[in-house]
């Protein structure tokens, strides 16, 4: 079944074969060119190392006949035999170049969309908020989620009980939502540079790291202002200015570049926002 477990006999008929397929090879495209007496010396040795391997003859018979035959292909091949390691590499990569093509084609081809603007067409990395612990998915669907998505949990707990506040702005930031570029790890394995969100639940910061490319205001917009599926970037605008106009929320200034926004109605339950990325 494997070649490094394949018997010495085993291995020697395999080398037979490709040396007869080679001989067959530079008999049919080279007999009309050659003299009639390297014709004659060619088709003389591959019957011999034909006859043999019929017949089952034992590696060291099947050996001197390959033997044999070999000076006569180096005559008789011309550019066929022997091959340079140039030519063949050029071969070699001309069919993983034709099979890579014809895959991309006619069957699957990778794409990556890091934004959500294609939405729904392709799925960029998109965000699901589970309100209740017992929504959220178990070990085993996080497993399953992993391998057949690649999506890769990540939870935001509140500390303690008190009222939400979401930064926004910043020179850093990639939506509304307040971000900084921080170091992180892809893969838990490779160095990569990710974007670091921190909300605050009272007074007690609450932090998550994610990709550069995932879209944090998704998420929450969903948890906060609207129902799944209908997030735009419009739609987040225009929640936060008719939230404000109704003074439904209020704001408060955190910084030189960053003010948090927050409802109202105080969160008074010890609660858990989570989002799981793919």
């Amino acid at each position: 079944m494997f070649g490094f477990f394949a018997s010495q006999e085993k291995k020697m008929r395999e080398n037979a074969a490709n040396w007869l397929e080679l001989a067959d090879k530079i008999w049919h495209f080279r007999r009309d060119v050659l003299p009639s007496k390297q014709v004659d010396e060619l088709r003389a040795r591959t019957d011999e190392l034909r006859h043999a391997y019929k017949a089952k003859a034992d590696a060291a018979k099947l050996k001197l006949s390959i033997e044999a035959l070999e000076p006569v292909l180096r005559q008789t091949g011309g550019a066929m035999y022997p091959r340079s390691s140039l030519a063949e590499n050029i071969e070699f990569f001309l069919v993983a170049a034709i099979v890579i093509l014809g895959i991309r084609t006619f069957f699957v081809q990778p794409f990556k969309i890091p934004t959500n603007s294609m939405w729904p067409t392709y799925n960029g990395m998109t965000s699901e908020v589970y309100h209740d612990a017992k929504d959220e998915p178990g070990l085993v669907a996080k497993a399953g989620r992993l391998v057949a998505f690649g999506a890769w949990p990540h939870r935001l707990d509140a500390p303690e009980d008190g009222e939400i506040l979401i930064p926004i702005g910043g020179a850093q930031s990639r939506g509304f939502v307040h971000s900084r570029l921080a170091k992180g790890r892809s893969w838990l394995v490779l160095p990569a540079t990710v974007r670091e969100y921190t909300l605050l639940v009272g007074n007690s910061p609450v932090s998550v790291k994610l990709p550069l490319d995932f879209d944090f205001d998704w998420t929450i917009y969903e948890a906060f202002f609207g129902a799944r599926g209908a997030y735009s970037q419009q739609r987040f605008s225009a929640a936060i200015r008719e939230a404000l106009e109704k003074k439904s929320i209020r704001h408060r200034k955190l910084g030189r570049r960053a003010r948090a926004l927050y409802p109202h109605r105080a969160h008074r339950e010890k609660g858990r926002a989570r989002a799981g990325v793919r």
